[in-house]
């Protein structure tokens, strides 16, 4: 999680394009108070996978943003194990129709 506005002398734009040329498959969510739409295109256009702005409501929004993904990695998790046994499946039926065919002949 980063924030638009860091007290270094980079922004968090900035930081999110570094953190991205480094591993461009990691999430990063920028929370900030920045109400103006172009920062949000901005953010979202440099790869953050989410904005959350500060409020009342950030922590809950937090909260879903990592449920989400929780549940993506979840469904990333078995589609690989269902394409792992439908491949395997697959595997031994042609072994097994091959087998039956050697004995036929």
């Amino acid at each position: 999680m980063l924030d638009y506005i860091l007290d270094y002398n980079i922004s968090g734009i900035d930081l999110l394009k570094e953190v991205k040329s480094i591993n461009s498959a990691l999430d990063v969510v920028m929370v900030s108070s920045q109400q103006n739409l172009q920062t949000v295109f901005s953010t979202l256009k440099n790869g953050a996978r989410s904005y959350i702005q500060k409020g009342d409501k950030v922590l809950v929004e937090i909260k879903k943003t990592i449920d989400d993904k929780l549940i993506s990695i979840k469904q990333e998790a078995q589609n690989k194990i269902i394409k792992k046994w439908i491949t395997g499946t697959f595997v031994v039926v042609a072994a097994a129709v091959v087998l039956m065919l050697l004995i036929k002949k």
